[in-house]
């Protein structure tokens, strides 16, 4: 009987999520916080530093900060492993794969100092 890395499930669940929101939810939400208020459609509390700042306080934003950065960060990271396998370094699988799972764990825990 052999028995699957359990992990590899919850990594490519983590890569499509990660997909989704890079590419649905980031394109709206620089659209809304960056374009938008440029051309006055919507308003221009996001032109504000001091409201802008307020709104990150917020403990529901924070949340919802992280979990786009993680989940983007997660998925470019596993793209990156996979090029690198594609150009050669498959018989390295172990080194790349725990290289690139430690620079994810340090980017997720700098993002969640920095908004925390």
């Amino acid at each position: 009987m052999v028995v699957r890395n359990r992990f590899e499930a919850i990594d490519w669940m983590l890569f499509g999520g990660g997909g989704i929101v890079a590419a649905l939810v980031l394109p709206i939400h620089i659209i809304a916080t960056n374009v938008l208020p440029a051309f006055t459609f919507a308003p221009t509390i996001f032109t504000q530093y001091q409201l802008t700042a307020a709104k990150v306080g917020e403990p529901l934003i924070k949340l919802y900060l992280i979990l786009v950065l993680s989940l983007s960060t997660w998925h470019a990271t596993h793209r990156v492993r996979f090029i690198l396998f594609d150009l050669g370094l498959v018989k390295h699988r172990g080194i790349v794969t725990q290289a690139s799972m430690v620079t994810l764990g340090a980017i997720i825990i700098f993002l969640i100092i920095a908004l925390v």
